[in-house]
Parts: structure tokens; sequence; C-alpha cells
């Protein structure tokens, strides 16, 4: 093996490792934008994803070079391959030890990202739950203040908007 794809390889591997700690980051965003719904806490909501937005930059950035790496990698190890390969079929091509490290260091990754998403369904929930929370809220302050269909604590229509809001209990 030549000293320029020993060094792709070792520059793949880094990379590997790179994106698997921004997985871990992404990771840590979710839980921040957890707690912050829980407290209803818009503005450290906004901070908590204007952050993760900052690394989903670098992500993308991470999979160009990646792509890149491999392209580079599969027309060193096969210079007529018609498309580049993916971490797998690189490591197939490859002995140990590289083989190894590579196929271990795609597991962490793909099960970090297994696990983002994962979370990410949980806070995507979470968030539609709060909408629907908040557009019945809406719905019902809304409702109240133009009169229409609200009445008063003894079961009669309400005299006024001013009234029905008064008597509404929001904690529901």
């Amino acid at each position: 093996m030549d000293k320029a794809l020993h060094r792709q390889l070792a520059q793949l591997e880094d990379l590997l490792r790179s994106m698997t700690r921004l997985q871990d980051r992404l990771l840590g965003f979710q839980e921040q934008k957890q707690q912050a719904l829980r407290r209803g806490d818009a503005a450290g909501l906004g901070q908590a994803c204007e952050a993760e937005h900052e690394v989903f930059a670098q992500v993308t950035t991470a999979e160009a070079q990646r792509q890149e790496l491999a392209a580079a990698i599969t027309l060193a190890l096969d210079p007529a391959a018609k498309a580049p390969w993916g971490v797998v079929e690189i490591a197939e091509r490859l002995p140990d030890p590289h083989r190894g490290r590579l196929l271990a260091l795609r597991g962490e990754l793909r099960a970090k990202l297994e696990e983002v998403a994962k979370h990410t369904g949980v806070a995507r929930k979470a968030c539609a739950s709060l909408l629907n929370h908040m557009s019945g809220l809406l719905n019902t302050l809304a409702g109240a203040a133009s009169g229409s269909g609200t009445y008063a604590r003894n079961g009669a229509a309400a005299v006024s908007p001013h009234a029905a809001i008064r008597s509404m209990s929001l904690t529901a």
C-alpha cells in the first residue's frame, strides 16, 4: 500500500471520528431543546436551534469531505471503478488493521446517527403536541374575545367577551 493511500485512509478514519463527535453534539442539542420545551423557554430553544444549525453546516462540510476522500480512495484501489465506493466497500478491499478500524468507525457513526434520528423524532412529536396545545389555546381565546359560544359560570350566555375571559380557566 503506497503512502498516499495510507494517508488518505488515515484522513478518512479521522473524518469518521470527527463526524461521530458532531453527531454527539447534535444529540446534546436535542436534549437542550427538549429541556427548553419542558420549561417553555423560547429563548433557550432559539439558542439551541442556532447552535445546532452551525453544527449542521459542519456535518454538511464533513460529509462532502468524506465523499471526496471515498472517491479518491476508490480510484486508488480500482482506477476502473465507475462510481465512488462507500466505507464498507472500501473496507472490504483493505487488509487489517485498516479494514477493522474503518468498519468499527462506520458502525459507531451509524449507531450515533440512528440515536440522533430517534431523539429527533421524539422532539418532533413534543413540538407537534405543544403546537396543538397552543393552537387550541389561541382558538379558545379568540372565541372568548369575540363572544361567540362563551358562557358565564352560571351557564347563561356571557354578557361580554371580557366577562367570558375573566371566567375562563387556562390551566388545562
